[in-house]
């Protein structure tokens, strides 16, 4: 009988092990060995101290971030990431100056980024075969540590679309006198918007929704080149979507530096986001596996993905984009897009 109860005991130690928050530990409690992540400095999640008071003030009955070894892409392990119903954020996402409320919970890299760079980065996504579709999910953002700044290209899920990446700096930013509560509205304290508006913005559809519906349940791999450049005659990026090119398109790909901002508000370089942003109510659950970035596509060592680096770059075309909205003749529109 004290046999039984040893072994019930242990069995209870270990789920408890498996199903321990890895969010607020060092690199998402990923170990070294592993090739879940491999990113330099690991990640750490977006204001923890604030996630930590938000799960026990609320009595949150699930964890944000799981490492687990079910259905991995490669290896042992994958990231299971959840956010539940209603809003999980601070007052400043969930009551935007915009009247918008945004729900998230993301990790980050430590800020590894440069202004001029040239960046490789690989990423599993698995949709679970029960996903409850609703609204539009931010899944990645390549980011800016200047926190006025509004990403330069995030992937998204997006209901009866696909799955698609959005590049909002191809052509720049209004400066604005006055800070305009429509733009990269919810940053600082979240009630006076920022003086930065995008001037346009285009949508690239890396997986149409058939296609997006037909690999619920399956690993879908995601490759990115970027060459982030502030002038749009050296900008580049190139996405492969489970091994085949998908976006081949020359432009800005990072910020100008405008003013004295990096005084105030952090440095011009890239910073690279993933999890789940959304401004749906509604409950999400999602798989990572295999985030990789480097500044080489040798770096990613792809062959245990079972790509080939040859192949991808031997590849021409891509799609064009399937949405663009262009403001830039009229700066009275600032905060319209």
């Amino acid at each position: 009988m004290n046999y039984i109860i040893k072994i019930i005991f242990l069995f209870s130690i270990c789920t408890l092990v498996v199903a321990e928050e890895a969010i607020f530990h060092k690199n998402l409690k990923i170990k070294k060995d592993d090739t879940t992540v491999n990113v330099k400095g690991g990640f750490k999640i977006i204001r923890e101290q604030f996630y930590k008071n938000f799960k026990k003030e609320n009595n949150l009955d699930y964890n944000f971030l799981e490492v687990t070894k079910k259905n991995p892409r490669h290896g042992d392990t994958a990231l299971e990431l959840t956010v539940g119903t209603g809003c999980i954020g601070s007052k400043a996402d969930c009551k935007r100056s915009n009247f918008e409320s945004k729900k998230r919970v993301e990790v980050s890299g430590r800020k590894i980024g440069k202004k001029d760079d040239n960046v490789w980065m690989s990423m599993s996504l698995l949709i679970p075969e029960d996903f409850k579709w609703g609204g539009r999910l931010t899944i990645q953002q390549w980011h800016n540590d200047i926190e006025v700044y509004e990403p330069m290209f995030e992937t998204d899920i997006k209901n009866f679309v696909g799955l698609t990446m959005k590049n909002g700096s191809r052509k720049g930013y209004f400066v604005l006198d006055k800070p305009n509560k429509n733009c990269s509205a919810g940053s600082g304290d979240g009630s006076t918007g920022a003086n930065f508006c995008i001037k346009s913005y285009q949508e690239f559809k890396l997986l149409n929704w058939d296609e997006l519906l037909s690999l619920k349940g399956k690993w879908i791999d995601i490759i990115h080149n970027i060459k982030f450049n502030s002038d749009p005659n050296k900008g580049y990026f190139k996405i492969w979507i489970n091994g085949d090119l998908k976006v081949d398109h020359k432009g800005q790909t990072i910020w100008k530096t405008h003013g004295d901002v990096e005084k105030y508000f952090g440095k011009n370089r890239w910073d690279f986001k993933f999890g789940i942003y959304t401004t749906s109510k509604m409950a999400f659950k999602l798989y990572f596996d295999e985030i990789w970035i480097k500044r080489s596509c040798k770096g990613l060592k792809l062959k245990r993905l079972g790509y080939k680096c040859k192949n991808l770059l031997d590849q021409e075309g891509g799609v064009k984009p399937y949405s663009i909205k262009d403001i830039s003749g009229n700066p009275e529109l600032a905060g319209t897009l």
